[in-house]
């Protein structure tokens, strides 16, 4: 079983839940700026979204992983 040789499964956990909040955060903050005409929108709430998205699943894979 994983989470008895996490390091600390509480914060991995949490942090999972921060990742699927992530991914659906940057989904409608790129809906949202989908619905402007210009591309820098676009392309900032692209990157904004996956370096949130990182952040979250390595902050993760490092508590959960032993």
């Amino acid at each position: 079983m994983l989470i008895g040789r996490c390091r600390d499964p509480v914060s991995g956990l949490t942090h999972l839940v921060g990742v699927v909040l992530s991914v659906v955060g940057a989904v409608l903050l790129f809906i949202a700026a989908a619905q402007h005409t210009q591309v820098g929108y676009i392309v900032e709430a692209s990157i904004f979204g996956a370096s949130l998205l990182l952040l979250e699943t390595d902050s993760t894979l490092s508590h959960l992983l032993p």
